[in-house]
Parts: structure tokens; C-alpha cells; sequence
């Protein structure tokens, strides 16, 4: 695909910074499968501009442009390692915005620390491993990652005055998530050493009476039990776990189900075209009488979840959703034909984060200009910059 090109002007009030335009680079995913909900260029691209328009709103970087290329690493690894290689030597950018997942985010953030320049991360990139700010010290991270749900989860267990927990996870559909979690739990209790880890034990068999089995291996070495599956609820097998658990007496005042999901809305699932279900419902079957025996095990269960970076959906976001939608088919984004089909009429699930990046990254650019004009592309003296507070 050729790169996009977009040119955002201000009205000039104060002198410009060096350089004379803020150059941003973009690594987006285009229609790849497993990642388009989440992440398609042609559903979320146009956050960006939401952002630069809200800048302006807040009139902060007054008299400063905004250029954007926008490369597609369709969430490849050595895609991602080429086109970071152009934006940061051909094309020059101050900040790359992206990659949106794991596996490409490790050579495109390598290679920032090389050339020296921020990037700022969004999306599907959870890996614990990027948070090390000693390989990757030029690198911002928006979204949610396995290690801060496992210090979530420490405190929901203080709060309640529990320090053991059975760890009962599953490969189905691996998407590095339970393997991932499971090894940031033990990092977690190794650093605070007021939990423990009494068991951990892989489901191997999806079935009723797999799933059985496990609960009564689980039962014996502790009652605060930890399921992990496949992200975003989507597979029914937080249902059948907590149906098995109801129908085999397994949801008494003794037994809590801890959910720790990202990509999640916990008891919301959304579904494409827009509409939910609740993670007791059947996928795909309509109502069953079996439902509401899930429910009964749901009722003993705690979900620890990222919300999908969108916080507490309001209408606000509903309307952003539709903004992004809009202004995909506008300039300079142009995306009419590609972007008519029904898949492509509901905002990517983290569009929200994109916005969130571009605007932070604003943010802290008018601090660093504020202290030191001539270190505005410095990615080592980046990342104290994007700490504070706004409005996502």
C-alpha cells in the first residue's frame, strides 16, 4: 500500500519548533484477521485527526504542524522492522505512533532506541515484556498489559483479606495471554511476597467433563480460583467453566472465581454490528434454559478487566465511535469503497487509544517544548513527559 501523507495546519502565534513540523509516523494493520475488531486502519486511523482537531480545541501547540505518514506492518514482525526503518530514516518522523500488537512491537521498538526517537504503543500490545524501560527507553505505552491486571489483582485480593489461589489456565485459541499472565502472577508474588500461588494447573480438555476434572483438582487446593481463557470472552468458555462449576457444586459461599481478562468488558460481550450479550448467554443460540444455571455461577465470580481502553462507556464515546466511522470516508483519509462494507461501520474496539496516543503525545510535547525546545525528538528524555492526567 502507498503511504498517506496528511498535513495539519495551526494558525501561527508563536515561533516554530525546530524542525519547523512535528512529523508522525503510523504503523497500522489493514484487514488483518484475528486483529481487525481490534485495530483496523479502517476503523480507527482517523482518531488521529480527533486528536489534532482537540488540540487545537485546547489551543496548546498553537503555531505548530502536524504531518502524518502512515505505513501498514499488517501486524508482521518483519513487516513492522521495515517500514520503522523507513519512517525513521526516509521519512524522518519525531514519533512513531504504533505497532498495535506484541510480536512487531519488539523490533520497532529496538529500533527506536536506536535511532533515538519516542514511540508510543497502542492496541493489542499487553506483553509484560515491553515494560522494560531498560531495553525500551524511549517507548510509551497506552494500553493495558498482563502485568498491571496482576497488580490489579493483588489488590482486589488485599481488599479482601485473601492471600491464596488456584491458577487454572487454558491454551485454546493461544494468544499468549494465560501463559503471559501466569508468569507476571508469580513475577508479582516473587516482588510483594503477600500472596501465594497454590497451584497452577493447564486445561487441556474443553469439554464438561474436562473442565469437571480440573474443578475438582482445583477444589482441593484452594477456593479462590483464577480461570484464564482466550481474550475478549468470545469462545463461551467462561460460561461453560462457570455452567460446570453451578451444576456440580462447585458456586457455594466457599468458592470465588476470579476472571483476569484484557480485551474485555467482563460482563459485557460486545458482538459485531454493534449489539452485547452477557458472558451466561450461549453464543449464538438465543436464550437457553441453561443460562440462567450459568448465572448462578457468574454470581460468585469477580472479572478484572481493561474495558477495551474505552473506561466508562458513555455516550461521549458512542459519538467519537461515529466520528471515526465518518471521517474515514473524508480527507484525506478517502476510504469510501474499502470502508463500505458492513464490517468496517463500527469503530475499531481501540480507536480510543489512538486518540489517546496522538493527543499525549501533544501533551508532552508542549512540556518539552516549554523546557528544552532542542530535545523535542530525544526518545530517552521522552517518556517522563507523558506523566500526568487528562480526559481520554
Amino acid at each position: 500500500m502507498n503511504p498517506i501523507l496528511v498535513l495539519f495546519l495551526v494558525l501561527q502565534v508563536f515561533g516554530q519548533p525546530p524542525g519547523n513540523v512535528f512529523q508522525l509516523g503510523f504503523l497500522h494493520c489493514d484487514d488483518v484477521e484475528g486483529s481487525s475488531a481490534y485495530v483496523s486502519y479502517r476503523t480507527s486511523a482517523s482518531a488521529a485527526s480527533i486528536a489534532i482537531d482537540r488540540l487545537k480545541r485546547e489551543n496548546r501547540l498553537v503555531g505548530y504542524d502536524f504531518n502524518f505518514t502512515i505505513l501498514y506492518d499488517q501486524c508482521d514482525e518483519n513487516v513492522a522492522a521495515g517500514m520503522a526503518v523507513q519512517l525513521f530514516a526516509n521519512y524522518n518522523v519525531d514519533v512513531l505512533i504504533g505497532p498495535t500488537t506484541n510480536i512487531p512491537a519488539v523490533p520497532v521498538f529496538s529500533l527506536a532506541y536506536f535511532y533515538n526517537r519516542p514511540v508510543i504503543t497502542w492496541g493489542l500490545t499487553s506483553s509484560a515484556a515491553l515494560d522494560d524501560v531498560t531495553r525500551y527507553p524511549t517507548a510509551g505505552i497506552l494500553s493495558i498489559g498482563s502485568r498491571s491486571i496482576a497488580v490489579a489483582f493483588r489488590e482486589v485480593m488485599l481488599e479482601y483479606g485473601w492471600d491464596q489461589f488456584v491458577f487454572a489456565y487454558s491454551l485454546e485459541g493461544n494468544d499468549e495471554k494465560c501463559e503471559t499472565l501466569r508468569d507476571d502472577f508469580q513475577d508479582m508474588i516473587a516482588y510483594y511476597q503477600d500472596l501465594v500461588m497454590s497451584y497452577s494447573v493447564q486445561i487441556t480438555d474443553h469439554s464438561e467433563a474436562g473442565m469437571l476434572a480440573i474443578l475438582k483438582d482445583a477444589s482441593t487446593r484452594g477456593r479462590i480460583i483464577v480461570p484464564c481463557f482466550h481474550e475478549g470472552n468470545s469462545r463461551g468458555l467462561h460460561r461453560r467453566w462457570m455452567l460446570v462449576a453451578a451444576r456440580n457444586g462447585f458456586v457455594s459461599e466457599e468458592y470465588v472465581y476470579i476472571f483476569p481478562s484484557l480485551r474485555s468488558k467482563g460482563y459485557v460481550v460486545p458482538q459485531p454490528g454493534g449489539t452485547v450479550r452477557y458472558p451466561w448467554e450461549e453464543l449464538g443460540k438465543g436464550p437457553q434454559p441453561s443460562d440462567q444455571e450459568a448465572l448462578i455461577g457468574f454470581q460468585r465470580s469477580i472479572f478484572i478487566v481493561d474495558m477495551q481502553g474505552q473506561g466508562g462507556v458513555g455516550s461521549n464515546y458512542t459519538q467519537f465511535e461515529e466520528e471515526v466511522i465518518q471521517r474515514m470516508r473524508q480527507s484525506p483519509y478517502n476510504c469510501t469503497d474499502a470502508c463500505s462494507g458492513p464490517t468496517y461501520q463500527q469503530a475499531a474496539t481501540y480507536a480510543g487509544q489512538l486518540h489517546d496516543a496522538v493527543y499525549l503525545y501533544g501533551l508532552a510535547m508542549e512540556k518539552m517544548l516549554q523546557e528544552d525546545p532542542k530535545q523535542y525528538r530525544n526518545g530517552t528524555e521522552f517518556p517522563k513527559y507523558l506523566v500526568g492526567t487528562f480526559q481520554g
